[in-house]
């Protein structure tokens, strides 16, 4: 037996969506196949249940479902189906609102593999950071980067070059950093 993924739903869901048929008598749509449906329909709601325990998206999904089978399968309805999955492909993390009312936030944890959260924490790290230093100041601090001096000289070069750039400048960047929702999610 396969692994199952997202892009396997989806490439089975987009199948089941071209073997819908339509009764000539009543106008509504079935499968040939309907046990393949049936089959389909339980394995993504379980596999995205088990893969994004807690998600906000699950319960779209079990609507989108619930929709297209009350909607006589019309393959229009199977799409709002596929575009859960799809969603799920395009922001491969986990959203969540907590239950206490204390806390009015989204947590966000990652549920791809840890390379993949590596990269995209890294990813954002450098966005933030890019984002507060202007060219000159990311230039100056490149330089000291691939400059030849130890670890240790290259810390406190660093350093000195913050301060240089303004005492507000690495306590502004550390407070997006912190304040990035996919960031403190993970610290806390």
């Amino acid at each position: 037996m396969e692994a199952i993924t997202i892009e396997s739903l989806i490439e089975q869901g987009k199948a089941l969506k071209g073997s819908l048929e339509r009764s000539p008598s009543t106008g509504w749509y079935y499968f040939s196949q309907e046990e393949d449906y049936t089959s389909w329909k339980f394995t993504s709601i379980r596999s995205i249940e088990y893969m994004f325990r807690n998600d906000i998206g699950i319960d779209y999904l079990k609507k989108a479902i619930d929709n297209f089978e009350k909607q006589y399968r019309h393959p229009d309805t199977f799409s709002q189906i596929l575009g859960v999955l799809e969603s799920y492909k395009a922001i491969p993390i986990t959203i969540t609102i907590p239950t206490s009312i204390d806390q009015p936030s989204i947590q966000i944890n990652n549920s791809q593999l840890q390379n993949q959260e590596q990269t995209q924490s890294l990813q954002i790290l450098v966005d933030l950071i890019k984002d507060e230093l202007n060219g000159r100041q990311l230039k100056d601090l490149k330089e000291i980067i691939q400059s030849d001096q130890d670890e240790e000289t290259k810390k406190k070069s660093i350093k000195e070059k913050f301060i240089s750039f303004g005492r507000d400048l690495a306590p502004s960047i550390l407070a997006n950093i912190i304040t990035n929702p996919q960031i403190w999610g993970a610290l806390f």
